[in-house]
């Protein structure tokens, strides 16, 4: 049986410079050559934010000031699982002198792409973009024991605005007459609700990043339920649902590859047979304009629930969309349909998926729960 990856728990620092971002490059061991933000191991009784100052002092020589926490980065490397706590900084007092790393950049918004980043600070990069853009400011507030960070952008609008997006920002409109205590005491009048999102979009629980490891008891998405695997000894290899579980029978329960390759067996026998349908189902509205029945094809994709090629009649769905309700795929299938009549993001493209869905955007939205 394969043991379970080591966890690793570090602090990283984004040391800032008015909208100058300060980035290392690794200069020792097995990610030698990669850039990074640097920090280090949080070690026992240590809090992140001690960590990061003690890191960075160790590495740099300057005594930062630890700012809001931007992002916590979940990443599977092939040894080990990296878990890293990721806030901005400024510098206190000191100069910066590289100890132990090859080289340092200060970058911008648009000179972010410019090094070779190691694949868990680059999570990191395509966020900083958006909190780099002019006139955004990165803020936070102390809720209870919780620091809540958030990007405020000024704009003409009467009230004070809140979103907070899957991958965890949060975002604050308002008017410039709006003063900073204001708009803070707003987040603190909605601070149950932020927590829990904010709980409920943390890496740990994206579904998006959670790796399997088909044991008995662990739980996962299909069609939008959780479900809890039970794992049951038998003479021929099974998989079956059950109300709220799904019951995995293998003759050795300690065969982990087994256990994979059966529940993906099931998994990818019920996305053909879903996507399928509900492709079937969407087709006769698209019939009527001349269009060919399409190619399916599944895949797993990282940026889109689907693609359309209306030159080459094949429609592709991402094999995660089986993680969400049926209405959210229904949703998928109908968008790529439509491109196969307005093969662009155009007014008359949207109009086209309200004729057939007027709800679409409810489902739009909840799908966006399971990025």
């Amino acid at each position: 049986m394969a043991e379970e990856k080591k966890i690793i728990r570090v602090a990283a620092g984004i040391i800032r410079d008015g909208e100058r971002i300060f980035a290392t490059q690794r200069g020792y061991g097995q990610f030698k050559g990669g850039w990074e933000f640097p920090g280090g191991k949080i070690e026992y009784a240590e809090t992140p934010s001690q960590a990061l100052m003690r890191e960075i002092k160790e590495e740099l020589d300057v005594t930062v000031k630890v700012g809001p926490l931007v992002d916590t980065v979940e990443y599977d490397y092939p040894d080990f699982h990296l878990s890293m706590n990721c806030y901005f900084c400024t510098i206190r007092s000191g100069q910066l002198v590289l100890k132990e790393h090859a080289a340092a950049k200060w970058l911008t918004r648009e000179t972010l792409n410019s090094v070779e980043w190691l694949p868990a600070d680059l999570g990191l990069i395509e966020k900083l973009k958006v909190i780099l853009k002019p006139g955004a400011e990165f803020r936070s507030v102390l809720c209870g024991e919780r620091e809540i960070g958030y990007l405020l952008a000024r704009k003409s609008v009467k009230n004070v605005n809140l979103r907070i997006k899957p991958d965890g920002m949060v975002l604050i409109s308002a008017n410039r007459r709006v003063s900073v205590g204001s708009i803070e005491n707003f987040i603190k009048s909605r601070q149950d609700f932020i927590l829990h999102a904010l709980d409920k979009y943390a890496p740990a629980n994206r579904k998006a990043e959670r790796v399997m490891q088909y044991k008995d008891g662990e739980r996962f998405f299909v069609l939008g339920q959780e479900l809890e695997l039970k794992v049951i000894e038998g003479e021929k290899d099974a998989v079956d649902r059950d109300g709220d579980f799904v019951c995995l029978t293998v003759k050795d329960t300690q065969d982990e590859k087994r256990r994979e390759r059966c529940v993906k067996r099931w998994i990818q026998e019920l996305e053909v047979s879903v996507f399928h349908q509900v492709c079937q189902e969407t087709y006769p509205a698209f019939q009527k304009y001349g269009v060919d029945y399409p190619e399916i094809k599944i895949r797993t994709m990282k940026s889109m629930w689907g693609s359309c090629r209306p030159e080459r009649g094949i429609i592709t769905l991402n094999s995660r969309l089986i993680e969400t309700p049926v209405r959210c795929i229904e949703y998928v299938v109908l968008h790529e349909f439509a491109h196969f009549i307005h093969p662009n993001h155009s007014v008359e493209f949207y109009q086209l998926v309200a004729k057939y869905m007027p709800d679409w955007k409810v489902r739009k939205k909840e799908l966006e729960q399971y990025i």
